[in-house]
């Protein structure tokens, strides 16, 4: 009995009937003997049969959960899963939700740089992502293979870092901020096939989509004798928009006895392709003061682009992982968890914006000197978030 066997075989199997494998050894007149024996029950003799012919039934189960203890392994938990619960393509309601923890990288920079020019030390903070955590929810209807869905998502991630955590007068200090948010709603209609051992869910529809990113750096401090120094660089980045989304994905059960049976290999992909608004600013400014002699300097500068629904978004999300399945008890559904890797990629388009600004003070006949340094680039067409998701849902 296979990993795929029906379910009549798992019946036959509970009450006792033996398959051909089993009746290795046996002459036709003995073979015969036992299933008649087995039919009449244990102990009992055919009429014609020689009494030491017939074994006793070694395998008879005594209950159902005697099919998950089979010599063939998991079997009879997909097979229930998969045939007696419910029909591989065919389900009614569809919930679920998932957690998804990630990480940007790349993202473009904001940093602030403090120079002491009298001894060349220098002292620089930057913006910079953290992890960040997100929900992914959905609910739909689905019936002999065809349905439909709608999704929700959103992730957030903020991250607040000051250097030192205690600020001193006399220490330079830097605070770094972080923001993101991205939402997105989709409205789709779902396919799911079955191919030998694969099940393949694919869905096409509509995706709205905001995705929304700051990062701020402010930098203080007195150096190079006397010089007060002070810097700021900000910058922003918002993309909202309408557009196109679809999916394909499978699940492949796990065979063997390592793992414990109802589990599966599954992998998932969507893609979406947005015609959004886009808009970037950034702003930077610097000053650099002295009290003895008198003496400031200052500097700022911004910059700002945008774009009204002409901006191409693509996003790709991929998933890979296992997936546990199990049917209810006395419902027809089945309860899934599963756990993986995630990864998106967001090519955001052409709209972007820069600005730097410096300011210095450097004297003497006693020596004296400093400069700031701001800079920001928002952004630089790409958002790229790796990490991992768990979740869980229902079919029924």
């Amino acid at each position: 009995m296979g990993p795929w066997a029906p379910a009549e075989d798992i019946h036959r199997r509970q009450r006792g009937y033996r398959t051909g494998a089993e009746f290795a050894g046996y002459d036709a007149v003995q073979a015969t003997a036992v299933v008649d024996a087995e039919e009449e029950g244990p102990g009992r003799v055919a009429p014609g049969r020689l009494p030491e012919e017939v074994p006793l039934p070694s395998d008879v189960a005594v209950d159902d959960a005697s099919i998950l203890a089979t010599e063939e392994g998991c079997g009879g938990l997909w097979t229930d899963v998969w045939g007696v619960c419910q029909s591989c393509c065919d389900a009614g309601l569809v919930l679920g939700v998932e957690g998804m923890f990630l990480a940007p990288f790349g993202e473009p920079v904001q940093r602030v740089t403090l120079t002491d020019l009298t001894t060349e030390q220098v002292l620089s903070g930057n913006a910079h992502p953290s992890f960040g955590a997100g929900v992914r929810t959905w609910l739909g209807l689905q019936r002999g293979g065809w349905g439909f869905r709608v999704q929700y998502s959103h992730f957030g991630n903020e991250e607040i870092d000051p250097h030192p955590n205690v600020p001193v007068n006399a220490e330079p200090t830097f605070l770094e901020t972080y923001y993101l948010r991205a939402y997105s709603v989709d409205i789709e209609l779902t396919q799911g096939l079955c191919f030998g051992e694969w099940r393949i869910d694919s869905s096409f529809g509509g995706r709205f989509a905001k995705l929304e990113r700051n990062g701020t750096v402010v930098g203080y401090g007195t150096l190079g004798n006397g010089v007060n120094l002070y810097g700021l660089a900000m910058g922003a980045n918002e993309i909202e928009g309408p557009g196109f989304t679809f999916s394909l994905g499978g699940r492949r059960p796990l065979h063997g006895c390592w793992l414990p049976c109802g589990w599966s290999l599954f992998w998932q992909y969507r893609g979406s392709l947005l015609w959004a608004d886009s808009t970037a600013s950034v702003l930077t400014e610097a000053n650099a003061i002295t009290k003895d002699p008198v003496g400031a300097a200052n500097s700022r500068d911004k910059a700002f682009a945008s774009k009204e629904h002409s901006e191409d978004v693509y996003i790709s999300e991929i998933q890979l992982g296992i997936q546990y399945e199990r049917c209810l008890p006395c419902c027809p559904g089945v309860f899934f968890f599963r756990a993986g890797l995630e990864y998106q990629h967001w090519v955001t388009g052409d709209v972007m914006a820069q600005s730097n600004s410096f300011a210095f003070l450097q004297g003497g006949p006693s020596e004296f000197g400093g400069r700031v340094d701001a800079f920001s680039y928002a952004h630089d067409g790409d958002l790229d978030l790796i990490g991992f998701m768990l979740g869980t849902g229902l079919t029924y």
